[in-house]
């Protein structure tokens, strides 16, 4: 075997240049990468969101639709779909598998909450699923508790990462603290709202210690969100980092679709199951007219639901959550091949 001699050349980029982005991931990150795809393509100097991004999707996918027997259906059709298409792309694969993550996720999420068809307890066929639910998904003030903390939950990770990303990347030792005291100032706001609740005394005695916590976060925002001490800048990025505080709010507040869109989707399916049920009762030609409703409805239903989940499932995660921790913006790495051109 003859010997060969490789020779490299380092080339640093220029300044101002867009170095390339190479994401290269196996799993559950790699279908998260086709979702990321969808958006943006990260900066060089981001970190990899695709694990964070596809379980979040899944997650609201399964609150939006919320139905375990539209999992069921969707389950049925993505298991149809793994044995027909066993040898196609990886992307077709990996596509299809996301679909049965998906599905599964919706009928955990669905039966939990007593979700299925739309069915009350009362069914013959599917009530003694409903009446074991462990919450009722159309509690609303449960359900809108449950939304925003997992808004909450979720800008504070992105914070968190935010946190670390400017450590490591750009050196700066400051600015993180004004990213943590926004988790202490979003925190306390709602545990400061949700114990409004409370008899007076309880309410009074403890609201001093979170006025306490929120004007010091916000005081620790001021001060370090400029990332200096110099007092022009200092005083500059203060008021821009309180100013951040009526988005903050906005983003978190955004969650309530999570909680409104499976409300709805419910309620769509109650209905056609009331129309269905109505029509029933008018004799055989009823009963027909009875079972197309059913169906037609259930499936336009179903159609509205994935197009909400799709789109707002990935909305929360591309604008809200990437807004406090992510630059995109970012060049696809392309490799150096060469390139033949047919003639004819």
């Amino acid at each position: 075997m003859k010997k060969q001699l490789v020779e490299t050349v380092v080339v640093h980029p220029d300044p101002g240049e867009k170095e390339p982005t190479l994401i290269v991931n196996r799993g559950a990150a790699a279908m998260g990468t086709d979702l990321v795809n969808i958006y943006d393509t990260p900066s060089y100097r981001d970190w990899d969101p695709s694990s964070w991004v596809f379980f979040s999707f899944v997650m609201f996918f399964a609150m939006i639709i919320a139905d375990g027997g539209y999992g069921l259906i969707l389950l049925v059709i993505s298991l149809f779909l793994k044995v027909r298409f066993r040898k196609a792309k990886a992307a077709i694969r990996r596509f299809i598998n996301m679909c049965l993550i998906l599905s599964m996720g919706i009928m955990v999420f669905g039966i939990a909450s007593g979700a299925f068809f739309g069915l009350s307890e009362n069914n013959r066929f599917f009530g003694w699923l409903v009446s074991r639910r462990l919450f009722d998904g159309n509690e609303i003030g449960l359900m809108m508790n449950v939304s925003i903390i997992i808004g909450l939950l979720h800008v504070s990770i992105s914070l968190l990462l935010k946190c670390f990303r400017i450590v490591k990347v750009f050196k700066n030792y400051i600015s993180p603290f004004s990213q943590l005291a926004w988790i202490v100032v979003i925190w306390t706001y709602y545990i400061w709202c949700a114990y409004y609740k409370l008899s007076g005394e309880t309410y009074y005695a403890l609201s001093g210690n979170f006025l306490y916590f929120f004007t010091g976060a916000l005081a620790v925002v001021f001060l370090t969100s400029a990332g200096t001490f110099q007092p022009l800048k200092l005083i500059a990025g203060g008021v821009g980092g309180l100013y951040s505080m009526v988005q903050f709010f906005s983003d978190v507040l955004s969650y309530l679709r999570l909680f409104a869109l499976g409300l709805a989707g419910s309620l769509l399916a109650q209905t056609f199951n009331g129309l269905a049920l109505d029509v029933w009762k008018s004799g055989i030609a009823g009963m027909v007219f009875a079972v197309i409703i059913f169906l037609l409805g259930h499936t336009v239903n179903l159609a509205l639901c994935i197009m909400s989940g799709v789109i707002h499932g990935l909305r929360l995660n591309f604008l809200e959550w990437y807004r406090w921790s992510f630059d995109g913006d970012g060049k696809a790495f392309k490799p150096f091949r060469l390139l033949i051109q047919e003639m004819n």
